[in-house]
């Protein structure tokens, strides 16, 4: 009896725990494309004496692919670690001088800014019970009393674990995908056009990300 009674207890603590995060949470579109426009002027178009370092990383369009709604948070989540993983590249002190030092900054600032006020996105969940309907009532007492909300419980908790599956599927091509860029890098000792051809495909990344996005998926207004 204390075991199954602790059962409810640890569920209802997780319940209790997931709808209370943030219900509007999403991320900027402006921010995004602020970011594209800036990468884009911080340096000239590719250097033709460049081209013979460009080398074949192919970016993982698969992991912004879906086919029903139950993926869009796992959607969402891939477009947030992308963003990090992009931070993450950048945030490197051996840049180049000839890209617009100011410019550069302000990307790293506005990068970091969407990824600090949309960190609500790898935790977000649509759960949202009505505990007016339960007054004084513990998580763990509405489930047992209510088997309707039991079971849609016990179905969202499916869900989930399913959207995390399938999160962490996406991103594990995506750490590949920038774990290759990072080494083209590091393979030319972070060289010009190693940077360029980074900025290159971030820039590419980015705009991906942006035109996919035609339903609305990813961003909210702002």
């Amino acid at each position: 009896m204390i075991t199954h009674r602790f059962t409810w207890l640890s569920a209802g603590l997780l319940l209790s725990r997931v709808c209370s995060m943030p219900t509007n949470c999403r991320l900027k579109r402006r921010l995004v494309e602020t970011c594209h426009n800036l990468l884009m002027s911080m340096g000239d178009r590719f250097p033709l004496r460049c081209i013979d370092d460009r080398v074949l990383v192919p970016f993982p369009k698969t992991a912004f692919e879906y086919n029903t709604s139950h993926q869009a948070g796992a959607i969402k989540q891939s477009v947030y670690v992308t963003l990090k993983f992009i931070y993450s590249v950048f945030d490197n002190d051996e840049v180049p001088e000839q890209w617009d030092g100011q410019q550069f900054e302000d990307f790293q600032n506005i990068m970091f800014r969407q990824i600090e006020e949309s960190e609500c996105v790898r935790t977000k969940s649509n759960c949202r019970p009505n505990i007016k309907d339960y007054p004084f009532r513990l998580p763990f007492q509405i489930i047992q009393q209510n088997s309707c909300f039991r079971s849609q419980f016990q179905f969202r908790i499916n869900k989930k674990i399913e959207s995390l599956e399938d999160f962490y599927n996406r991103e594990s091509v995506l750490r590949e995908y920038f774990g290759k860029l990072t080494t083209v890098l590091k393979e030319k000792d972070f060289q010009y056009c190693a940077w360029e051809f980074v900025r290159n495909e971030i820039q590419h990344v980015l705009l991906f990300i942006l035109k996919t996005d035609l339903d609305g998926l990813f961003f909210g207004r702002g």
